[in-house]
């Protein structure tokens, strides 16, 4: 995927999040306080969903270097590949596999978590 067409698809993306309600697969739960102030952003929930989908990374990995929970991140993925699914889209599977925060690191030209800024 360029950056074009994730830019095209990002705003895809926005656009259908704009214009649909919310996809969710849990139940409406009552509202309770929120224990991080940290959200995902739109095209931080599309990349941690393509990075997932393509090279096979673990949420563990994602949250690490997005500076997140792991709840928070499984819960965009899910999300968002609904979202995606109702737009008619899909991300393909690369033969890439980055199942550790290190190999993932690795593939986007890291070396440690501290070069991330988080």
């Amino acid at each position: 995927m360029t950056a074009r067409d994730f830019s095209q698809l990002l705003t895809s993306f926005q656009a259908h999040l704009n214009a649909c309600p919310p996809i969710s697969p849990d139940p409406p739960q009552p509202r309770r306080p929120r224990l991080r102030a940290r959200t995902l952003s739109p095209r931080d929930r599309l990349l941690a969903t393509i990075i997932t989908q393509r090279w096979s990374a673990s949420r563990s990995a994602l949250a690490s270097i997005m500076g997140t929970s792991q709840p928070l991140i499984t819960r965009a993925i899910r999300e968002t590949t609904l979202d995606l699914t109702a737009m008619g889209r899909t991300i393909p599977h690369a033969p890439i596999k980055a199942t550790t925060t290190t190999a993932l690191m690795a593939l986007i030209g890291q070396t440690t978590t501290s070069q991330t800024g988080r």
